[in-house]
């Protein structure tokens, strides 16, 4: 049986830490939360995370000034290798430097973007944490993914295009990030969103041979990166989980927006509500098409931060009365969804029984 006790007093630590939030203290809550998270991630034990075993062996032959010209591995990332091991040898540094990096990007995402810090930091336990623990080049990636959003706001196009390339030199996927430029100007009607869900059809419908025209062109390097873990015509049962759970939550918050529109046209957001729906419904769909290639999910791992941003938005929009209950609704949804992952396929995670490095 999965050590899945550990799993909920995180979940119990941070519902009491909430109580800050009632007596108006969001940042400190928010401060204290990812300082937890921040050691969690860092202080890891290298079996926690499905990925973490091979950063610490690429971190090794990186350290020991093994020729890695012929890695996979993006040019930033080895940089920030190079980097890191001139500082100390231990991999667990890696681990140390890599999650602060993230955590910082998460810390400041929400603190700027959420109308309720204590349910995106809920949101981001539940949907996003878990890969913080595994994909480090990638989570690295949309660190500077998020960094770039300010600029985006500001319609700054060179420093965005600046954070998203850098983004790339860690995981080339991050280019994906490009696209949300023209779609922040992209007017939000039912055109559009049946325009993304006609794309994402035909998408998963001729993925395949589409792939192998890309990897035919990519060769090299990443050809065989690519062909061995992207071109899986398998069903997975992960893959149609998560798709049906990121469907619903863009069905609820797209839903929640048109029922009260006129009330979200008065209530404050950072980012602007048109956007970071059509971001979840990207998210959604192109999570939908990774059956086809479940690599592919890496892609809408850039469009999932924004689900920790729209649902609490969304819930607002509810009769305050109600909001308590919708709330309770999600939350335990989520936490009913995690719990069976963590159980049933602990694989797919590799989480727990967790442990400190020491």
């Amino acid at each position: 049986m999965v050590e899945i006790w550990q799993f909920y007093f995180l979940l119990a630590l941070l519902f009491l830490q909430g109580l800050l939030c009632l007596v108006n203290k969001k940042g400190l809550f928010l401060g204290i939360c990812f300082g937890e998270l921040f050691l969690i991630a860092g202080l890891r034990a290298w079996t926690i995370g499905n990925d973490t075993i091979q950063y610490v062996s690429a971190f090794r032959l990186i350290a020991d000034k093994v020729d890695v010209s012929q890695f996979y591995m993006e040019k930033g990332y080895i940089l920030f290798n190079s980097l890191v091991s001139e500082i100390t040898g231990n991999p667990q540094g890696l681990l140390i430097v890599s999650s602060f990096f993230i955590m910082a990007c998460w810390y400041f995402f929400i603190r700027k973007y959420s109308t309720s810090i204590f349910l995106s930091v809920l949101l981001f336990v539940l949907l996003c944490f878990s890969s913080t623990l595994s994909a480090i080049r990638q989570e690295m990636a949309l660190g500077f993914v998020l960094l770039s959003l300010p600029f985006l706001q500001q319609r700054k196009l060179l420093p965005f295009l600046m954070c998203v390339l850098i983004a790339t030199t860690f995981h080339m996927t991050a280019m994906i990030a490009l696209i949300m430029y023209p779609l922040y100007f992209w007017k939000y009607n039912l055109r559009n969103i049946l325009l993304i869900l006609l794309g994402s059809v035909v998408c998963l419908v001729f993925l395949a041979p589409l792939l192998y025209q890309i990897v035919d062109m990519l060769g090299g390097r990443y050809g065989g990166y690519f062909g061995n873990r992207l071109l899986q015509e398998q069903i997975k049962d992960a893959s149609i989980w998560k798709t049906l759970i990121h469907f619903t939550v863009a069905f609820f918050c797209i839903f929640s927006y048109q029922r009260f529109a006129a009330r979200a046209k008065n209530m404050a957001s950072p980012l602007p509500v048109p956007f970071l729906l059509l971001m979840v419904l990207i998210g959604a769909c192109i999570q939908m098409i990774s059956i086809r290639g479940s690599v592919l999910e890496r892609i809408a791992q850039y469009f999932f931060p924004f689900e920790v941003i729209a649902l609490p938005f969304c819930m607002k929009l509810y009769p305050a009365k109600i909001q308590p209950i919708i709330m309770s609704i999600v939350l335990g949804a989520f936490i009913s969804y995690a719990s069976m992952v963590f159980i049933f396929r602990p694989e797919w995670n590799h989480l727990f029984p967790y442990e400190f490095c020491f």
